[in-house]
């Protein structure tokens, strides 16, 4: 039992309080302080801590609200040089700043959705309208994308770059992305 009449008592028990607190602290924001990003770091860092640092805080903390989705690099056989890469289902979904999306139909059977076309995110953008923002956040620079209400998916689509011809420029095989 705790002699609360001795001064070491109390001053024990409020260090001890004052840890719980701080060791709580630091586990909530871990994954935001290991997750932060600095100008200087280079894309695929930039993804890798997105994929594994914040994408599970944000799952958690958006839950039913937005998708949160993942990027990926690649390095185009073609030209050597390297690439983003995230695919979008026309979900509500925040994505990590990337050069390419993919986009697949949401209504997709089990399992991985079906890519029907690829485009730089940029062009994809422009091509939707307002309909996708941007957001920045711990050195992310991040955007919510929503399907916009009357766009026909077809269209859309019949004008960006089919897969095949996307892994032809850039010399990549079947199985990667």
């Amino acid at each position: 039992m705790i002699d609360w009449s001795q001064p070491g008592s109390l001053w024990f028990t409020a260090g001890i309080s004052l840890l719980c607190v701080v060791l709580f602290l630091l586990w909530r924001m871990w994954p935001v302080l290991l997750g932060t990003t600095r100008p200087s770091d280079s894309t695929a860092v930039r993804l890798h801590k997105w994929n594994t640092y914040l994408v599970k805080l944000l799952r958690k903390t958006l839950k039913d609200q937005l998708l949160v989705g993942q990027g990926g690099v690649f390095t185009s056989r073609k030209t050597g040089q390297s690439h983003s890469l995230a695919t979008w289902s026309m979900q509500p979904t925040l994505l990590p700043d990337v050069d390419f999306i993919a986009l697949a139909r949401p209504d997709a059977p089990e399992g991985a959705p079906t890519v029907e076309a690829i485009a730089t995110a940029e062009g994809l953008r422009e091509l939707m309208g307002g309909a996708v923002r941007d957001h920045g956040m711990w050195g992310h620079a991040g955007w919510i994308w929503t399907w916009p209400d009357g766009l026909d998916l077809d269209a859309v689509v019949a004008r960006l770059t089919p897969v095949a011809v996307f892994r032809e420029t850039h010399g990549l095989d079947v199985e990667e992305p």
